[in-house]
């Protein structure tokens, strides 16, 4: 029902031109992630290395920074839905489509994304040598957590590029709008 809601959905205002928001919002995707990309490029360094290291203080760190990606492309494509509701009846109609195959897939995208940490945290514990065997030869004794915080990095940017692909994809139909209207 809600689907059919949304094709059906009549903005209640007139449109105005939101080809400069448009643009705006463009620069506002480009800066977030490259600001994310900056903040996953540091993980690790953030965490004081010491004698003890563990798992759950890398955790935990690296779910300060999923929670920063998911929260920041959410409100991106908010900003990007309501200005294509300010534009015109089609991008309405698409800003909810959009909104109501989000809220659909909101449950089932957050139960795969947690499933993540469970991952690394499994990735710690093969990679982290146990303490009575010898390290390798050629290789110091925190090469495995740099290969650690690559891997962890790795799937944050992962993440990041699914998070942003729906906003990617509202603005170039806000583009395309945009150019090809009269």
């Amino acid at each position: 029902m809600s689907l059919d809601a949304a094709t059906a959905f009549r903005s209640r205002q007139p449109g105005m031109n939101q080809e400069a928001v448009f643009e705006q919002l463009t620069k506002e995707l480009s800066n977030i992630r490259r600001a994310l990309r900056r903040k996953i490029g540091r993980y690790g360094e953030e965490v004081e290395a010491g004698d003890s290291v563990t798992a759950e203080t890398y955790l935990n760190a690296w779910l300060v920074l999923q929670r920063k990606v998911a929260a920041s492309s959410r409100q991106l494509r908010d900003k990007v839905r309501k200005a294509m509701k300010d534009h015109n009846q089609d991008l309405a109609r698409l800003a909810e489509l959009d909104s109501v195959f989000d809220h659909t897939m909101a449950s089932y995208t957050s139960q795969c994304f947690s499933h993540i940490s469970k991952v690394l945290e499994q990735r710690f514990h093969s990679l982290q040598p146990s303490s009575d065997s010898p390290p390798e030869t050629g290789h110091t004794p925190d090469d495995w957590l740099h290969r650690y915080c690559e891997d962890s990095q790795n799937l944050l940017l992962a993440e990041l590029d699914v998070r942003l692909e729906p906003v990617l994809g509202l603005l170039e139909a806000c583009h395309n709008e945009v150019n090809h209207s009269p």
